[in-house]
């Protein structure tokens, strides 16, 4: 699972571009199922149909809360419906699309829950910030998650 955290750059085309208020929080970015290399699975796209989100409106609701487009104007089920068709549908012989959407949402839940707070209190400790003039160390930000994750974390910008 990839979590990433969102903030408005300042610059007007750029994802949450212009978007005041955006949420400083954790948003899902994908749940790729992997094969025993580690490698995210490709297969095949979906057929067309109906989607999950269209006929459960619970789910609907909690992928909103987590799993929301970063890029402005897009609608949240457009990434919703790429997640399922590039990543999820791999795994459909074992997991149902239902089972695969509550997943990413039950981890979200979890992870932002225990570590949300501390990664950002951790990263400030370290002075790691969003900016458009300075640019953070990738190992800088590395050492400072490995102190508080227990699980291998990757730092891509």
């Amino acid at each position: 699972m990839i979590i990433c955290r969102s903030y408005y750059n300042g610059h007007p085309h750029s994802v949450v571009g212009g978007m005041i208020g955006y949420p400083k929080r954790f948003t899902l970015h994908g749940l790729w199922p992997a094969n025993s290399t580690g490698y995210s699975l490709k297969c095949a796209p979906p057929p067309e149909g109906t989607s999950v989100w269209t006929t459960d409106g619970q789910l609907r609701t909690a992928l909103q809360k987590c799993w929301y487009s970063l890029i402005r104007g897009r609608p949240n089920y457009i990434l919703w419906k790429h997640e399922w068709k590039d990543y999820g549908y791999c795994s459909s012989h074992t997991i149902k699309d239902t089972d695969y959407f509550w997943a990413a949402v039950r981890k979200h839940g979890r992870n932002t829950k225990i570590a949300g707070d501390a990664i950002v209190n951790e990263l400030s400790d370290a002075e790691i910030s969003p900016s458009n003039d300075k640019v953070n160390k990738k190992s800088a930000i590395t050492s400072a998650l490995s102190e508080i994750l227990d699980f291998n974390n990757q730092v891509d910008a």
